[in-house]
C-alpha cells in the first residue's frame, strides 16, 4: 500500500456499538490520503450518531486513523418522539435513541403525563434521575419507575421500587426527609427478615 494513505482504521471505546457503525458514519474510502482528512468534520459525523457522546480522531502515519469514541450512557427510559415510543435517556435528561427490550427491562422508567421531544433536555427527566440517584446514596436500589408531575401535589413524584408492590409518594419540599425515612424502614424490614 502507498504510504500516507488511509488503510487502517483503529477504533477504541466501543461497548454497545459495532465497528461497522463507526465505519459507516465515517464513510471513508480506503486509500484516502491522511493529510487530506478533515478530522473535525469526521468527528462531527461521529457525534451525529445518537449513541456517540464524543469522538476524537488522530492521524497516525504512515497509514492509520485512530478513532476513540465515548458512547452515551443510558440511565433511564422514557416515552419520547412522535409517535411516542420508549427511548433511552442520558445524564442530561435527553432521550437520544430508541430503547431495546433489554434497556426497558433493566433501566428505571421515567413516567410523565406526555411524551418528551427526542434530542432535547427535559428538566423533569433530570429531576427523576436525581431522585433515583439519591436512593442509591441511601443504600437503596434504583427504582423500577419514577413518576413525575402528579396532579395531587405540585412537583411531587411517585416511586415504584423493585420487589415492593405499593407506590411511594414523595413531596418535593420534604424529599430528603421522606427518602431517609424510607431507607430506614426498608433497612429495618430487611434486617428483620434475615433474623
Amino acid at each position: 500500500s502507498e504510504p500516507f494513505q488511509t488503510h487502517q482504521l483503529r477504533i477504541r471505546g466501543l461497548d454497545r456499538l459495532e465497528p461497522d457503525a463507526i465505519r459507516g458514519a465515517l464513510a471513508l474510502a480506503p486509500g484516502v490520503p491522511l493529510v487530506s482528512l478533515d478530522v473535525a468534520t469526521l468527528e462531527d459525523r461521529l457525534i451525529d450518531h445518537p449513541w456517540i457522546a464524543d469522538a476524537r480522531l488522530v492521524r497516525v502515519p504512515p497509514d492509520a486513523l485512530h478513532v476513540r469514541v465515548r458512547e452515551q450512557v443510558p440511565l433511564a427510559v422514557v416515552r419520547a418522539g412522535e409517535p411516542p415510543a420508549l427511548h433511552v435517556v442520558n445524564e442530561d435528561g435527553i432521550a437520544f435513541a430508541p430503547a431495546s427490550e433489554s434497556d426497558a427491562a433493566r433501566l428505571v422508567h421515567v413516567a410523565l403525563a406526555e411524551p418528551i421531544a427526542v434530542g432535547a433536555p427535559d428538566p423533569r427527566v433530570r429531576e427523576a434521575l436525581r431522585r433515583a440517584a439519591s436512593l442509591r446514596k441511601r443504600g437503596l436500589e434504583v427504582p423500577r419507575q419514577v413518576r413525575m408531575g402528579l396532579p395531587a401535589r405540585e412537583q411531587s413524584a411517585e416511586l415504584r421500587l423493585r420487589g415492593l408492590a405499593p407506590a411511594i409518594g414523595i413531596e418535593r419540599v420534604r424529599q430528603a426527609e421522606q427518602l431517609d425515612r424510607l431507607a430506614r424502614l426498608l433497612a429495618a424490614n430487611l434486617q428483620a427478615a434475615t433474623e
